[in-house]
């Protein structure tokens, strides 16, 4: 198991120290929430902190949603390709043997 570090993650002026095995990605994504509900505070004029938290963890949820959804298409194709790649060496052992 990677040594865990203490990081001081600031989101949207709260503060949060946690202990993680990866603080850097911890900080790049507590960036990416605080820009997140910066962004909705920004749209919408009277909305507490608590509902600009969850409109940037649905935003996230969506994201990675949709990331999930492509990484599926993506290995379906990869098969795919790799079915017709059996194929076609299938094809050249069987025609070299003849």
């Amino acid at each position: 198991m990677e040594p865990k570090e203490t990081v001081k993650l600031d989101i949207y002026g709260q503060s949060l120290q946690l202990r993680s095995a990866a603080p850097a990605e911890l900080l790049r994504l507590a960036r990416a929430i605080d820009k997140r509900m910066r962004e909705f505070a920004e749209q919408y004029e009277r909305i507490s902190v608590t509902q600009l938290a969850i409109l940037a963890a649905l935003s996230a949820a969506r994201e990675a949603a949709e990331a999930e959804r492509e990484k599926a298409e993506l290995m379906r194709r990869i098969s795919v390709l790799e079915q017709r790649i059996a194929l076609i060496d299938q094809s050249e052992t069987s025609q070299s043997r003849h």
